[in-house]
């Protein structure tokens, strides 16, 4: 079956309307003008080189990428964030990270490319595979909105973007059209461009059966050797969010670059809302960013309420058709 790339942008997109009911409120007194948040961020510009500076002052962007699925590759190490982690993942010459060019490359023969990101996380107060692990040569993806975490041996990476590709093929002959064409959002996208791009369907093609996680989910980002920012202030933002009654039983990661340097702190919050009438989770994805350890008791406060904050807001994802 052949069918327009434009008609398979359905499981997380620009979130229109979410699952959970939000009310977005501003602080009578705004956090980042606060002495507290100011003496913050002169604190980490002392460390952070002069082109390299955190500014409260930088209007923050209310639009996440536009994607479909999240996938998360799982590092043993709590601390790969800082030691591990290349500028870009895949520059690593060593398992499980040397293999995300191939999974990339696999991906990118898939139309569902347009909507997928690619990130490790680890756990900082624990090793992320510690009940996972079924071969010492398997890699471990957990996986946006599946909530799911599949293990996935070294020689079934094709096999694996198959399965996240639900399928999914380019027609022979069509032009491809990357997530970087996405990244301001659909909108941004001629009907020309999309409409020239034809997909194949298949239904035959390799099954995962991946364990549940079923707790929330907050990453982090932290990628220290991606841009210094993120990388200082994320072990500082994780130790205030672990001390936190945090709703949705909610697990804390630190991420590889989502983008943003310049807003760190940056923040995605992932909620699962129940389960749709397919038995798939309802799931919303908040971005968050210029969140300082000063500011995460607010902020959490008042998301375990239903409220978000304005200031920090970059936009939102969900699963929910629109």
């Amino acid at each position: 079956m052949v069918l327009l790339a434009g008609r398979l942008i359905l499981r997380l997109h620009q979130a229109r309307a979410f699952h959970g009911s939000y009310n977005f409120v501003s602080l009578k007194e705004p956090l980042l003008s606060s002495n507290e948040c100011q003496c913050q961020i002169n604190n980490y510009n002392t460390s952070l080189p002069p082109d390299c500076q955190l500014d409260a002052s930088l209007p923050l962007p209310k639009k996440s990428p536009e994607y479909q699925k999240q996938l998360l590759l799982l590092s043993s190490n709590p601390n790969a964030w800082n030691t591990d982690w290349e500028s870009k993942l895949e520059l690593s010459k060593t398992p499980p990270y040397s293999l995300l060019s191939e999974l990339k490359t696999e991906l990118s023969k898939a139309q569902t490319k347009i909507g997928i990101l690619i990130n490790a996380i680890c756990f900082p107060n624990r090793p992320s595979i510690e009940h996972h692990k079924k071969s010492d040569t398997d890699v471990h993806f957990l996986v946006i909105p599946d909530f799911r975490i599949y293990s996935v041996g070294i020689d079934k990476i094709k096999d694996f973007a198959a399965f996240v590709s639900e399928g999914a093929t380019l027609a022979e002959g069509c032009p491809k059209i990357s997530f970087n064409n996405y990244k301001h959002g659909a909108d941004h996208i001629h009907d020309n461009d999309v409409g020239s791009v034809k997909v194949v369907e298949s239904k035959n093609y390799p099954r995962f059966e991946g364990q549940k996680f079923d707790r929330d989910l907050i990453l982090v980002c932290g990628h220290m050797k991606r841009d210094a920012r993120c990388g200082l202030i994320a072990s500082d933002l994780v130790a205030e969010l672990t001390q936190r009654d945090l709703p949705g039983n909610a697990e804390v990661a630190i991420t590889s670059h989502i983008g943003g340097h310049k807003f760190a702190g940056n923040l995605i919050w992932y909620r699962r809302l129940g389960t749709g009438i397919d038995g798939k989770p309802k799931v919303d994805g908040i971005w968050f960013g210029k969140v300082l350890p000063y500011s995460v008791p607010t902020l959490v406060s008042k998301f375990s309420q239903g409220e978000i904050i304005k200031d920090f807001y970059r936009g939102g994802i969900s699963n929910r058709q629109k």
